[in-house]
């Protein structure tokens, strides 16, 4: 993905709920934690690159962005904004 937007982006931290397995053997149904799995990610967003999800980069070089992480809007939490940062002058 190429960098095209001349604007500031978002440095954030996002709170948001992840898959998960439970348990490596059966297990009675009231074993079961009910507790979601909750994941902390920090990332530059990137507006409107997949559809339905919030995506963080963790790295920028040269207009081109790397290790992108596609949350599903409906398992974030919370999106903190730490910072923006202007990538125009590359």
């Amino acid at each position: 993905m190429t960098t095209t937007k001349n604007e500031p982006y978002s440095l954030a931290i996002v709170i948001w709920h992840d898959a998960h397995s439970d348990g490596d053997v059966w297990m009675p149904e009231e074993s079961i934690d009910p507790e979601p799995a909750v994941v902390t990610s920090v990332g530059i967003i990137l507006d409107q690159v997949k559809p339905g999800h919030l995506t963080l980069a963790q790295s920028h070089v040269h207009g081109h962005w790397g290790t992108l992480l596609h949350v599903p809007i409906s398992m974030v939490e919370e999106i903190t904004i730490l910072t923006t940062i202007d990538l125009g002058a590359e």
